[in-house]
């Protein structure tokens, strides 16, 4: 199943054409890797797809009740959030459907005229709870973490001691922690050791959503992607795996 395409996009900067008629087609748990020559215009088509960059023609759709992740559009931080905190916001959702059951737990210990109400309020939102992960969301949350290479003492720091590198992975870690349908990353391995590329690899390879990620690392896409699309003058090219045959996407 498609989950999110473009068609026709273009985009031009004065008279340089970045994007000539790209079509892009992302089905539903792929994991496309997207490559190019250094300003071939890969990051202007990531903020196209995403709306962030307005292209000059061409349209851009996702499937229903689909959810898109992509870094730059993450909403900024605290400074003196710690870095526990920042991943644990991602799940806020989550974390307000617990609130609302611990106080709905209250109301129904109080008794009362209304506890069939409460009692049909509280099992829609514990069965919501579950079937989200609710009960594994602390998990998740040290999983990505420590998966990026923080340490026990980083994740109890405030975001203000971080490093610009630091932050970026920080961010990297929202952003998995959000796991959206449609996830768009753009050189996830910079500031990565060679332990957390390992285990990013890992993470994607078996996402559940689909992926675009463009990346200079051509082992790393060999190990995560099972497409790989290629921009080249403005055009996009699409072959499987590591086969050289190129085909207009």
């Amino acid at each position: 199943m498609i989950v999110f395409q473009a068609r026709e996009m273009n985009k031009a900067f004065g008279d340089k054409e970045i994007l000539k008629s790209v079509n892009l087609v992302l089905q539903e748990k792929e994991r496309v890797g997207l490559v190019g020559v250094n300003g071939s215009g890969k990051t202007t088509l990531l903020r196209c797809l995403t709306g962030e960059l307005p292209p000059d023609g061409g349209i851009v759709s996702m499937a229903n009740l689909s959810s898109l992740g992509y870094l730059a559009q993450l909403p900024d931080q605290a400074e003196n959030m710690t870095a526990w905190d920042a991943v644990m916001g991602s799940f806020s959702t989550l974390l307000e459907i617990r609130k609302q059951i611990r106080e709905l737990e209250h109301q129904i210990s109080l008794g009362g005229d209304n506890l069939d109400k409460l009692m049909n309020r509280y099992a829609q939102l514990t069965e919501k709870y579950e079937l989200d992960n609710g009960y594994a969301c602390e998990n998740m949350a040290r999983r990505i973490i420590y998966g990026l290479g923080f340490t026990d003492e980083q994740v109890k720091q405030p975001i203000n001691k971080f490093s610009g590198g630091q932050r970026t992975r920080l961010n990297l870690g929202r952003l998995l922690a959000l796991a959206p349908d449609i996830l768009l990353l753009d050189e996830p391995t910079n500031h990565l050791d060679m332990a957390s590329v390992e285990w990013l690899e890992n993470y994607i390879s078996t996402y559940s959503g689909a992926v675009l990620v463009v990346s200079h690392d051509r082992m790393f896409l060999n190990k995560v992607a099972t497409r790989i699309v290629e921009l080249n003058n403005g055009e996009l090219y699409s072959y499987s795996g590591r086969s050289e045959e190129h085909t207009s996407e």
